[in-house]
């Protein structure tokens, strides 16, 4: 995929499942709600390659994302959906 431009997502943090996270990392206003979100997300796209930008605030979790030349979209969001259902994998 030369030359392919990021592919950018937003989802808003109440939309998270943060039920799935650690008791002490559901409050979405702490720093541990950022980390663990973002620990998950990178988890998420690890097998995918390429590169990966994590921006989390009080309202959205923002992920951009430049695939490697190999790496295959429609597989992360099979992946996705699989993992996570389609809530959590339609912003992606």
């Amino acid at each position: 995929m030369p030359n392919q431009p990021p592919l950018t997502f937003l989802m808003p943090v109440d939309s998270y499942r943060a039920a799935k996270l650690p008791a002490a990392c559901r409050d979405s206003s702490s720093a541990e709600f950022r980390n663990a979100v973002a620990e998950a997300i990178q988890k998420d796209f690890q097998p995918f390659g390429g590169n990966l930008k994590i921006l989390i605030n009080q309202q959205n979790i923002q992920v951009v994302w430049l695939p490697a030349a190999n790496s295959k979209p429609l597989e992360l969001a099979a992946h996705l959906i699989k993992d996570h259902g389609c809530d959590v994998a339609v912003p992606f």
